[in-house]
Formats: C-alpha cells, sequence, structure tokens
C-alpha cells in the first residue's frame, strides 16, 4: 500500500543509492557516511531519500517534509529533468532480490505548489535498462526495456503518462553480457540442482526458486533471448551435469558471437 504523510525523520542507517541517468541535466546524488542516505538538489528544494517508519529507505522528503512512501520498498533516483513550467523527478522502487523489476514514477515539482506523483502499474523496467531519452521540449521518455520481445517506451506529456512498444534494432537482438553472464553462472547450474526434486529433468526450470523464475520471465520478453535454446541446455544440464563453456552458450542463447 503507498502512504503518503508526514512523519519525523528516524535517524537510521539506509543503502547508498546512486543516481545513474548519464544526461548532464541530472543532479549528482549527495551523500554523507554519517546517515547513508541519498539527496540531489531541486528547483523547488532538496529531495531526501530515508528512512521513515520502517528499516528501509522506503520515504522520500522534500525540504524535510514527507512527500511519498512506497511501504517497505527501497526508493532510487534515476534522473532529473526541468521543463518549461516545472521540475520532474523519476524514481523507483525495488521489494528486493524476490522482484527483477522496479516500480517507477515522476514527482512533480513547482515553486509554491504541492509536489505531484505520477504513477502507473506498466511503469515497471528491468534497472539496466531504465533511461531517460532526448525528446521534443516538455516531453519526456523512458527507456522500459523490452515487452513481447519489441522495445517499451514511457512518455510523459505534461502530466499524462502513456505507454507504446515500438520495433527492434539488430543491436537489440544480442542479450546484455551481464545478463547472458548471470544465465551461464546461476541459472544454468540451477538447472542441475533441481534434479534433487526434479529427478526425470523434463522440466527442471519448474523447480527454481521465485526470484530466479521471475528474472527468467523477464528475459523472455528480450528479442535478444533464445529460451527454447536455454531450455534445451537447462534440460541437458540437468540429466547430464553438463555445462558448456560460456562462447558456446552466449553464441547459442544470448545471440553474442
Amino acid at each position: 500500500m503507498y502512504v503518503v504523510r508526514r512523519v519525523a525523520l528516524v535517524l537510521l542507517s539506509c543503502l547508498l543509492i546512486a543516481c545513474n541517468d548519464p544526461q548532464e541535466s541530472v543532479t549528482e546524488v549527495k551523500t554523507t557516511d554519517s546517515n547513508r542516505t541519498a539527496s540531489i538538489n531541486t528547483s523547488a528544494g532538496t529531495l531526501k531519500i530515508a528512512v521513515g517508519e520502517n528499516t528501509v529507505p522506503d520515504s522520500l522528503f522534500l525540504n524535510g517534509d514527507l512527500i511519498f512512501q512506497r511501504e517497505r520498498e527501497q526508493l532510487r533516483f534515476y534522473g532529473q529533468q526541468k521543463r518549461a513550467q516545472d521540475e520532474v523527478v523519476l524514481m523507483g522502487s525495488s521489494c528486493g532480490v524476490s522482484c527483477a523489476t522496479d516500480q517507477l514514477f515522476w514527482v512533480v515539482l513547482k515553486e509554491g505548489t504541492q509536489p505531484e506523483i505520477i504513477e502507473d502499474r506498466q511503469f515497471y523496467a528491468n534497472p539496466l535498462d531504465i533511461s531517460i531519452l532526448p525528446a521534443e521540449p516538455d516531453k519526456l521518455t523512458v527507456n522500459l526495456g523490452f515487452s513481447q520481445k519489441q522495445r517499451r517506451y514511457a512518455d510523459l506529456e505534461g502530466n499524462v503518462l502513456s505507454f507504446r512498444l515500438e520495433p527492434v534494432t539488430e543491436s537489440d537482438k544480442i542479450l546484455a553480457g551481464d545478463l547472458c553472464t548471470w544465465l551461464h553462472t546461476e541459472a544454468l547450474p540451477a538447472c542441475i540442482s533441481a534434479r534433487a526434486t526434479e529427478p526425470d529433468c523434463v522440466n527442471p526450470q519448474t523447480e527454481f526458486p521465485d526470484y530466479m523464475d521471475q528474472r527468467l520471465g523477464m528475459l523472455n520478453e528480450y528479442p535478444g533471448f533464445n529460451g527454447d535454446a536455454f531450455g534445451a541446455l537447462c534440460a541437458n544440464a540437468c540429466e547430464k551435469e553438463d555445462i558448456p563453456d560460456y562462447k558456446t552458450f552466449a553464441s547459442t542463447v544470448c545471440g553474442i558471437r
């Protein structure tokens, strides 16, 4: 449940979350070792992520006042952008290792008015995919990665949020190296471990832990991921305890030549 209410700031240690948007318009996140909070300066004042009533950094403060809380979900900054009439900050929240994606939201700031939160259940993405793209004046586009093997974007025009899918490019048909490495070093060995409860090795992926199952579900949306090839290698690993070398695996499953 999302809660927006004023509370006293509890000075507890919280996890440092850095801003990862490369645009020049993004203010660098400032932190201190003493309270381990993350903050950015805006035209309306200082936005700070800190611990509220819980023991995780799930609370967002503007000039010391709580303006947003996503209960027990860790918040992070993704970027900020000034527009003609206001300034907007892109943020996300994560429920931890069990979630493969961050739930995103915009914070709209205008001096002299109450901040506005713009969110939507469709506004989510793998943290590695999230970036703010150059767009028309006062129109902001966020790269949300992939869905149904297509590129997925969110557009913010004024305070209206919309979503769209676009055809992928040739470069999109190669799965990112870090994701491919994860498949080879963590997911494939899990196929062998699944033999303990799936001895016939017909479908060892059904025995994967939830977080791994969710991440694989996300990767199935990526055009660079060959799910059928991974499934065959997973069954073979389960049956024969055999894992191919990374180069062979990356070529077959991730399109990396």
